[in-house]
């Protein structure tokens, strides 16, 4: 930028000046050709031959209004605010514009990311998640059925909140928003993926919320029986016959920790069915691929009109954005789980974001 008063010479005429310097001709003489100050083109031939560029140079421009002081209390005030706007750090920290907040913490590397939903890891759970991570290093994906459940809830707010982070922070504790129980009314649905390939979605029956006070819910849900019925002996049983007759391989099923998934009857059901799993470690969503199926489905869900307006609504909308997903849209998510294993070695068990 030229200071204050003048305009800056362009490129064009620049490179001009400096083409008729080596050519020979005057300062005088390419002044009068470019009707400039004799002293501009001057300049311009010294600034290329010191730098070799046609480019101003960077000037120090006005001196900051901030004292080291006022950046330190800022900073300090972001770090405690992790999730505050920068109008709230602002106003937290007293005395200070919007502007004057941003410009600090752009200059320290903070920006605002979206936060990251995960349950909490303990140092047991990290260290179980390191030895999955070695024990599948290798592991042939196209054999793998991923399984889940997914609630969907009237008024849920799919978006993340935002917080304030450098960029290598997005996994420390205090930048996270860790989930709880949800008891809105809503529905629960269950689906799979495999490699490249869309399994069935079920809305599950959950009878024992019907009738049960707020404070009740929270224990209700799946249980072993609804389990083996509603999806291990029909729409699992099915797609794992499907894959293996389409892939001629033994296939391998991925559940979570849910008390439904471990108990005894669904043990033996499995057994009986001739369906093997394959172990999950626990408090790990961020292993499993068809949680980003979930997440897509629900942002498809949440811009869906009229979706929210009742139970029933809600279930329609679902069921029409899961038969919107295409296998290509699961072949991009499940092809990326061969970086998974190495990415929880390099995070030594911590979260990552592979998909």
């Amino acid at each position: 930028m030229a200071p204050a008063g003048t305009s800056e010479l362009s490129s064009p005429k620049r490179a001009m000046a400096l083409a008729y310097r080596k050519v020979g001709w005057t300062y005088d003489k390419i002044a009068k050709q470019l009707g400039v100050a004799k002293s501009t083109c001057y300049k311009t031939v010294c600034r290329h031959q010191l730098y070799n560029t046609l480019h101003s140079l960077p000037r120090s421009g006005r001196p900051s209004t901030l004292s080291d002081y006022d950046k330190r209390l800022i900073l300090r005030t972001i770090k405690t605010h992790r999730f505050d706007t920068w109008r709230q750090v602002a106003e937290e920290a007293g005395g200070y514009t919007t502007s004057q907040v941003r410009r600090v913490a752009y200059d320290a590397g903070y920006h605002r990311y979206l936060a990251r939903h995960m349950p909490f890891l303990s140092k047991a759970a990290r260290h179980a998640r390191v030895q999955w991570a070695h024990r599948n290093r290798f592991r042939d994906w196209t054999r793998v059925i991923w399984t889940d459940e997914s609630a969907l809830r009237l008024g849920e707010e799919v978006i993340h909140p935002r917080v304030t982070r450098l960029e290598g922070e997005a996994d420390l504790p205090e930048t996270m928003v860790y989930t709880h129980p949800n008891t809105k009314s809503g529905i629960m649905v269950w689906g799979c993926i495999a490699y490249g390939k869309k399994g069935p979605l079920v809305r599950l029956d959950l009878p024992r919320l019907e009738g049960k006070a707020p404070k009740d819910r929270k224990r209700g849900g799946l249980d072993a029986e609804g389990y083996v019925a509603q999806v291990l002996e029909g729409p699992l049983l099915q797609f794992y016959k499907d894959c293996e007759k389409e892939r001629d391989k033994k296939m391998l099923v991925v559940e979570d920790g849910a008390p439904a998934h471990n108990s005894k009857l669904a043990a033996e059901a499995q057994t009986r069915l001739g369906i093997k799993r394959l172990a999950h470690p626990a408090r790990s969503p961020d292993l499993n691929p068809i949680e980003r199926i979930w997440f897509e489905l629900k942002c498809k869900v949440q811009h869906t009109p009229g979706a929210y307006k009742s139970v029933n609504a809600l279930w329609e909308a679902t069921r029409q954005a899961w038969e919107e997903l295409t296998d290509e849209d699961i072949r991009r998510v499940t092809s990326k789980m061969d970086r998974v294993p190495e990415a929880v070695i390099e995070k030594k068990g911590g979260t990552v974001k592979v998909f």
